[in-house]
């Protein structure tokens, strides 16, 4: 979610107001300029944050007004202009919208100075309440805890660094253009995979991926880990009609021909092999044959029959580089998300907090480039 919340200010002179919202008009003489360099546009803001600016020519101003949404809450009047928000403070504001973190400069004359830089934050207010401890809660804290995953200070921009290096790891010259709000809803998405021992139910599979996905399909050794990753995390436990690693339809796959190979296994077997060679034989079809080594596309299209697939890229515009804004289907937009959410948690746990996993390119890393 993004909202800004209240101000408090180190070293300067803080005035909330109520409820103003600015209007400017008039000139000034005052060349002065300041660009917000923290926080990072696109952060979500979970606990009280300083507000950092670099200032050129700023001899003229008297007060740096800090607004949320074109509100003041909060001025400044000494240099270094900093303030801090509290997201506590501002609880109407963790809405799941943008808001837009933005500075007014006052001169001697008192005309206001409209800086064009404005940074959109998210803000997350909700707090974990911690339960009266029973007897049985008791006993159990002489045992060691486990460590929970998610305890980590992602940003937007790092959410977007990551997901860009993950596209390296697969072949293709693809220019991918990674819009700010699909980055965002990939930093949100993390969440639901920062949970510890992903990397040790993966290793369990590592020989079965690794044979079906890169030995005889010939595909990019990351697809199938990253791919398992974000539709079971590695948890092939049959859900509604969608079983195994890969949680594809039983059904699909006969009607398709992909359990050819399969004998008398199924998708559920505990050892995998026959969901490793249904969902390799699936994903050569999309990736190679419909569309031409594009990983991001066939990620939005797995459920698709090659047949339906074909259709849908004919609708398609000829340069797809802006992916999120070409591809419209929440549920197509989803399973990206889920990909690159996947993908970033599981190749940087240690930025997620999980401190007992590895990043999961050391299950493959020997297969790539073979």
């Amino acid at each position: 979610m993004l909202g800004v919340a209240g101000a408090t200010v180190g070293l300067a002179v803080v005035c909330v107001v109520g409820a103003v919202v600015y209007s400017y008009s008039g000139s000034s003489g005052c060349a002065a300029k300041v660009i917000i360099v923290k926080p990072d546009n696109g952060e979500t803001i979970t606990e009280q944050t300083d507000i950092e600016v670099e200032a050129e020519n700023a001899e003229c101003v008297t007060r740096a007004i800090f607004l949320i949404n074109g509100e003041e809450f909060a001025s400044v009047t000494e240099q270094p202009f900093t303030a801090s928000l509290d997201p506590k403070q501002f609880p109407e504001l963790a809405n799941g919208n943008l808001q837009s973190l933005q500075i007014v400069l006052e001169d001697e004359e008192g005309n206001k100075i409209v800086q064009p830089s404005q940074v959109a934050l998210q803000f997350e207010t909700i707090e974990i309440v911690k339960p009266t401890p029973t007897p049985e809660d008791i006993a159990a804290d002489a045992k060691p805890t486990p460590v929970k995953g998610g305890a980590t200070k992602v940003s937007g921009g790092d959410a977007q660094e990551m997901s860009k290096n993950l596209v390296k790891e697969f072949s293709g010259t693809f220019n991918y253009k990674f819009d700010q709000q699909f980055t965002q809803e990939v930093q949100k998405k993390t969440a639901e995979f920062a949970a510890e021992g992903y990397y040790a139910r993966a290793a369990a599979y590592k020989d079965v991926i690794s044979v079906a996905f890169v030995q005889e399909r010939n595909l990019d050794a990351p697809l199938g880990f990253i791919l398992a990753m974000s539709r079971s995390q590695f948890k092939p436990q049959k859900n509604g009609s969608d079983e195994g690693l890969w949680q594809m339809n039983t059904d699909f796959v006969a009607q398709n021909g992909y359990n050819g190979l399969c004998g008398t296994e199924t998708l559920s077997d505990a050892a995998q092999n026959c969901a490793s060679k249904a969902a390799s034989l699936y994903l050569k079809a999309l990736i190679l044959e419909v569309f031409e080594g594009d990983v991001i596309y066939s990620v939005a299209a797995f459920g698709k029959s090659p047949q339906e697939a074909s259709i849908w890229k004919s609708t398609l515009p000829t340069d797809r580089g802006d992916f999120w804004n070409v591809i419209k289907d929440a549920k197509q937009r989803e399973q990206v998300v889920r990909f690159f959410a996947a993908g970033i948690v599981a190749e940087n746990p240690q930025k997620f907090g999980l401190k007992k996993d590895r990043p999961i390119s050391e299950l493959y890393k020997t297969l790539v480039g073979n």
